[in-house]
């Protein structure tokens, strides 16, 4: 929870709608929808009161606690110091890109996707946005901060473990298609993956990367490994 004292008053800005419901019982709308006075969730799903509403050269904008914007454009990010300026705060921008630990709803964005969710889904429903152009800028720069490739990578590991695929059964895998070579290329790959996954060894810099790695496996792949446990082809490439 964040506070700030404006003309005497104390205003407050809630991390989420959860921290937010432990003070309020009113339900909060989201921000482009609301009027002044009104609770709403921000893009990036902080909740704050509307103190001001109007015009500005024709477009209308808000006034909270986490600055004064144009409807047409986003909210998001952590208060600035002046909240009557309509710049945007680039710098809290950064603060969040380079912060080193995630915070709750980072980390269940994080599990969502390692679990088979698409990205921008994972970001809406983890912070209750309701932005698709919003969700799908985030959820990519979210995917390549380390903190949350962390988690995504953590998830993975635990998906593997629950599923009996360990480090021990990957080298058994490995030497069993080394000493029976009959053109196994696809589950070559397939285990090489894997083992990537699980940081066996160093990854080499190269033009591509395993969109598994950062995004977790998809659905169907996820219940192809529950019903067999066989390791097909599971890897796509994705130029950076």
């Amino acid at each position: 929870m964040f506070k700030k004292s404006i003309n005497k008053i104390e205003h407050y800005l809630y991390d989420s709608v959860t921290e937010y419901n432990l003070y309020h019982n009113k339900k909060p709308m989201y921000w482009k929808d609301g009027n002044e006075g009104d609770w709403v969730i921000s893009d990036d799903g902080q909740v704050c009161q509307i103190l001001k509403k109007g015009e500005m050269n024709g477009k209308p904008y808000i006034r909270c606690l986490l600055g004064t914007r144009f409807l047409q454009d986003d909210m998001d990010g952590e208060p600035p110091n002046d909240i009557y300026s309509i710049s945007r705060d680039k710098v809290s921008v950064q603060r969040r890109l380079d912060r080193d630990k995630t915070n709750t709803k980072e980390w269940i964005f994080g599990k969502y996707v390692a679990n088979g969710m698409d990205p921008v889904e994972a970001y809406k429903k983890a912070f209750s946005s309701k932005s698709t152009k919003y969700a799908t800028l985030w959820s990519q720069r979210l995917l390549k901060t380390k903190r949350v490739k962390s988690v995504v990578s953590k998830e993975i590991k635990d998906i593997m473990d629950n599923l009996g695929i360990s480090e021990d059964y990957l080298l058994e895998s490995t030497k069993h298609v080394i000493e029976n070579t009959d053109k196994d290329a696809d589950r070559v790959r397939a285990i090489r993956m894997l083992m990537e996954i699980r940081d066996m060894f160093p990854k080499q810099n190269s033009k591509t990367e395993s969109l598994t790695v950062f995004q977790g496996f998809s659905r169907e792949q996820l219940s192809a490994l529950k019903d067999s446990k066989q390791i097909g082809t599971v890897e796509t490439e994705k130029e950076r």
